[in-house]
């Protein structure tokens, strides 16, 4: 998948790309600038469908962030059956989420 179709919250130095900084809302480095995209490590990235799901869901970072914008709304993020998790704004996939990162 081409890094300009999205950035990988398991990959710091594509995060670095970001303009993140500490937000007291969030607890940690966010970056306002557009979404990140989780795919499981147990999902096979190459496969067709999760890629067109990447690549389709590449343009509604603008929707998620209208609905950020929101009151008593902290996280927006759009889930999909074939594993594909898009959050915003961006942040680096935390370690101690129960199970993945390694």
């Amino acid at each position: 998948l081409a890094g300009s179709t999205y950035i990988d919250a398991d990959d710091i130095s594509a995060l670095s790309t970001l303009n993140m900084s500490y937000n007291s809302t969030y607890r940690r480095l966010v970056s306002f600038e557009q979404s990140v995209v989780k795919i499981p490590d147990e999902v096979n990235r190459m496969d067709q469908n999760v890629q067109e799901t990447v690549q389709c869901t590449a343009g509604i970072d603008n929707v998620l962030a209208q609905l950020q914008e929101r009151r008593n709304v902290r996280w927006t993020y759009f889930g999909s059956e074939t594993g594909v998790y898009r959050s915003f704004p961006a942040t680096e996939w935390p370690s101690t989420f129960v199970g993945l990162k390694t």
